[in-house]
């Protein structure tokens, strides 16, 4: 993942791709983190990808709650398949 460029209120958003190995039908919940250039965590914010068919990939859009400015970085904090 990589943060993208902040919107007019300085919220980063983060394109959320999630596929699903499994034979069946899923949902996904899936927590992000941002920090800075020291890895301190400036923010978390959770997306939910929702019917992602079995063999398939499906990507959502999601924004940091606060408005940061600088270098940031992201990471999947954890995943959860459901």
């Amino acid at each position: 993942m990589t943060a993208g460029a902040a919107d007019s209120g300085g919220r980063i958003p983060v394109d959320v791709t999630a596929t699903n190995h499994g034979s069946d039908t899923a949902d996904f919940t899936v927590a992000v983190d941002f920090q800075d250039a020291s890895g301190n965590l400036l923010d978390a914010t959770v997306a939910s990808v929702d019917q992602v068919g079995a063999g398939q990939s499906k990507t959502v859009t999601v924004h940091s709650n606060r408005s940061l400015s600088g270098t940031v970085s992201v990471q999947v904090a954890s995943a959860l398949r459901h």
